[in-house]
């Protein structure tokens, strides 16, 4: 059975429930379903630059288990952790700054024409076409 927040589509297929956001201005807005980034790694036809990037870092770091014989388990060690501590950082420091001083939404506003077009492509190919 259907839980109350579940629907069918007119095909029988399942329809995601609406999720709700808020500006801070108390704007409400339906907030847009994105995809998994596994199925969107998997799936060619829906790659974009974020995907392209993240496969080919990964490619990297995978090619260097050809040189396993050589190189030492410590280096595997360091290469995973300075990876997760940078991830971790990183993403918390940008989650901190637009949460505090909408950092990222001020870097927007004042970026090149260029640069904005580049990151709503980015953005808008992880979103699932509705």
């Amino acid at each position: 059975g259907l839980s109350d927040s579940e629907t069918l589509t007119d095909h029988g297929k399942m329809k995601r429930p609406e999720r709700w956001g808020w500006t801070q201005s108390g704007k409400r807005f339906v907030v847009p379903e994105t995809a998994d980034i596994f199925q969107s790694l998997l799936d060619p036809r829906h790659w974009g630059i974020a995907e392209v990037f993240t496969l080919a870092l990964a490619g990297l770091h995978m090619s260097s288990l050809l040189f396993r014989a050589w190189l030492p388990v410590w280096f595997y060690l360091v290469q995973f952790a300075v990876y997760r501590v940078g991830y971790n950082v990183g993403i918390g420091w940008v989650l901190d700054r637009q949460s505090k001083v909408q950092a990222v939404t001020h870097w927007l506003k004042h970026a090149r024409p260029e640069t904005r077009k580049l990151v709503q492509k980015i953005v808008s190919a992880s979103m699932k076409k509705d």
